[in-house]
């Protein structure tokens, strides 16, 4: 199985040692080395043995004439990759030629030695390796660069099809050549940086989209929705197409789309279109023109436009609660005074089916998209009677029994302080109809989670004029029969007060 080839943005350098070739010498030349013994054998003189360092020069970027950053455009070479070598001499005769080179960890190796035999050589290489009925006659002896001695090879090569990574990785040829003048200049380390001799484009499609309105729904509830005016979301693309003049198929990534083309090649525009919130859009290009080696970036961007369709929305600690069961991620001077709520938590499912249940599923088991608390509070007392309830929080810590305990509070201490403060928050504001859990008095569980969202929350209560969570609050919960439970909310402590002490009450409601 062959492994799958990937690109980052950083070039890798491997020392690419030339020996153990294939013995593939179009010429055996006795004499014109350079005279330096062979350290296999020293009656043997046939040159220098070449040491090399191979790299990617990756794409140059075509508008900005500078080596492009993209992540994807320089080439990591990785066990078992090959690259192809040829060796000709300054009569134009090719004394090696498509040596294959594999590597194996940081050498690159074949299986016979590769030497100068003279000077001046010119050293070609290219990859990916093919066999030689593709490309040892189809090679240019007499060019004097990379790009001519490999022309005719790239010129039959077929790129129509780049649709897998492996497909594209094959067409994406790159050469070099390396010039050695002297057996003093074969004998250091030469460099093979090796270009890109086609042309690349990119196509980038939108991350996000504007819209000028939209139609939200919570999850479960798509009959429910409501209208938010200018909002940028995620672009959520789906039916997505490209379709490049010339039949090439491009490679399809996260972001767009990637293909290879030959030089200069005029017939290579392209056109394309996908969905987005139940709108489709199309965008065509016309002049998609790239040289040899560089690259053009294409970003397809959406106008803002209204969303035919419906987009489901997760609701946020922090979000504005309005009073006909909408939900708005911010808030206007025209709308403010119809919200009557602020979003602060926000449950997963390991948060709803955990073994403390929420006390309000039982009664309303739609209600699971999370917590409001409500705009206004007051200060009370629990109560002034020592008489215990059966309403004792035991656990402090993850419980949702807020609204358990209220139901019996309301129905059965009508005149405990803490039911008189609650009756007279929840009169002024009637919630949407089927949509909550009604009004109740938090657990500490549920204050410890207000407590937690405290800096969102604050920041949309003063959008409103709102009174911001800053005292002490009391809990639905008795801690025995002189004391209830209460959370600090400026500092998140969690104790008992004495049930005659005065602090704040606020409500809450599920939905």
């Amino acid at each position: 199985m062959k492994t799958m080839k990937y690109y980052t943005g950083i070039s890798l350098l491997a020392t690419l040692l030339l020996f153990s070739g294939c013995g593939k010498e179009l010429d055996e030349l006795s004499a014109g080395g350079s005279g330096t013994e062979s350290p296999e054998n020293p009656e043997q003189r046939e040159g220098e043995l070449l040491r090399l360092r191979v790299s990617d020069a990756g794409y140059l970027d075509a508008d900005a004439s500078s080596r492009a950053t993209d992540s994807g455009l320089t080439t990591t070479f990785e066990d078992g990759d090959k690259i192809g070598l040829f060796v000709v001499n300054n009569e134009n005769e090719v004394l090696y030629a498509n040596v294959p080179y594999t590597k194996s960890g940081e050498e690159w190796t074949a299986e016979q030695n590769v030497r100068t035999k003279g000077y001046p050589v010119r050293v070609f290489a290219y990859y990916p390796y093919v066999e030689d009925a593709e490309i040892t006659e189809k090679v240019d002896a007499v060019a004097g660069d990379a790009s001519a001695f490999f022309k005719t090879y790239i010129d039959g090569l077929d790129i129509s099809n780049q649709s897998t990574q492996e497909l594209y990785r094959q067409a994406d040829v790159m050469a070099c050549m390396v010039k050695i003048d002297d057996a003093e200049a074969a004998r250091k380390e030469l460099t093979l940086s090796m270009s890109h001799l086609m042309g690349l484009v990119m196509v980038k499609l939108p991350e996000t989209v504007t819209l000028s309105s939209v139609n939200y729904y919570l999850k479960g509830d798509e009959d429910f929705t409501w209208k938010v005016e200018n909002v940028t979301l995620p672009a959520n693309l789906s039916e997505e197409s490209l379709t490049v003049t010339g039949g090439i198929q491009p490679l399809k990534e996260e972001t767009g789309y990637r293909y290879l083309c030959e030089s200069g090649d005029n017939n290579i525009s392209f056109s394309g279109g996908f969905k987005t919130y139940g709108a489709t859009k199309s965008y065509m290009v016309s002049d998609a023109t790239v040289s040899a080696g560089s690259s053009k970036t294409y970003n397809v961007s959406v106008t803002p436009f209204d969303a035919p369709g419906k987009a489901e929305y997760t609701p946020q600690p922090g979000n504005f609660y309005m009073k006909d069961g909408s939900i708005l991620p911010s808030i206007t001077s025209s709308n403010k005074a119809d919200c009557i709520g602020i979003v602060y938590w926000v449950p997963t499912v390991a948060d709803i089916l955990e073994s403390h249940s929420p006390a309000w599923l039982e009664d309303y088991p739609t209600c699971t998209h999370g917590l409001v608390v409500g705009l206004k509070e007051c200060k009370s007392q629990w109560t002034s009677s020592d008489e215990i309830t059966d309403i004792t929080d035991s656990d402090t810590d993850d419980i949702f029994r807020g609204y358990s305990n209220s139901k019996r509070l309301v129905s059965g201490y009508s005149d405990y302080d803490v039911v008189s403060a609650y009756n007279s928050l929840m009169t002024d504001v009637i919630l949407p109809f089927g949509k909550t859990s009604g009004w109740y008095v938090p657990s500490v569980g549920e204050l410890v989670r207000l407590y937690n969202a405290k800096n969102k929350v604050n920041s949309s209560l003063s959008s409103l004029d709102g009174t911001t969570l800053f005292s002490t609050y009391w809990s639905s919960g008795e801690y025995n029969k002189f004391s209830a439970w209460r959370v600090h909310l400026g500092n998140g402590d969690v104790g008992y007060f004495s049930k005659d002490n005065s602090n704040y009450v606020r409500l809450l409601f599920a939905f």
